[in-house]
């Protein structure tokens, strides 16, 4: 049975290119007038290796958290999408459920219950997406941010004569202290509201997780 294609989440990469996704790894032009292209490569050759000979490279502790979330989402979707088999993850599925059918209609409770077990996949799969650092999703964008990194200025300045340094945040021109103030405070209030929803997101996907792990086969 030829593999069904596995609808993609952006941000979502495990395999090479994974590590500088921003650094134009694609045949193309831009490729050698790209900056530190030959540094980039030379490490995604070595942790490319590093997965073949091991099943894991350097960076997977960089952030562990995400490394595990994009292994779970990636094969949860592939589970979703091409799976043989159908657990009875809800208990109405077993060889009872059958017994009276045709075949005709064996067949097609077969393939209701083949469908329902896709959905509950691809959901857990949204959840732990969701529960990401990047944001990607509408409702995770910060529409305050943009505009808070312009209203303001930094600079160090000198604490004493041992040249240790603070940076201090000011007013850009066009900005009063108080608009400066106030952007800070919406920015801070959208971010706390992203955490909330990720924090709520990643607590629903892993008691779910949880729940199906003894059917996650295929």
């Amino acid at each position: 049975m030829k593999k069904k294609r596995i609808r993609k989440y952006q941000g979502i990469n495990l395999g090479f290119g994974a590590h500088f996704p921003s650094s134009k790894f694609r045949i193309s032009l831009k490729l050698i007038f790209h900056r530190f292209w030959w540094r980039d490569l030379r490490y995604e050759l070595k942790y490319a290796w590093q997965r073949a000979k091991r099943g894991y490279d350097d960076s997977l502790t960089w952030s562990f958290d995400e490394e595990i979330k994009k292994l779970i989402v990636t094969g949860l979707l592939e589970l979703a999408a091409n799976h043989r088999g159908v657990p009875d993850f809800d208990g109405k599925g077993g060889f009872d459920s059958y017994k009276d059918l045709s075949a005709d209609e064996a067949n097609a409770l077969t393939d209701v219950r083949s469908e329902a077990w896709s959905s509950v996949l691809n959901a857990l799969a949204d959840d732990f997406y969701e529960s990401m650092k990047h944001a990607e999703s509408q409702y995770e964008i910060n529409q305050y941010e943009d505009e808070w990194h312009s209203s303001f200025t930094t600079e160090f300045s000198k604490v004493d004569d041992r040249c240790y340094s603070t940076l201090k945040f000011a007013p850009a021109e066009g900005y009063t202290q108080e608009q400066y103030e106030e952007l800070c405070q919406l920015y801070r209030n959208r971010s706390a509201e992203i955490d909330s929803y990720k924090s709520e997101k990643e607590k629903a996907a892993m008691k779910r997780f949880t729940e199906l792990l003894p059917f996650l086969w295929d």
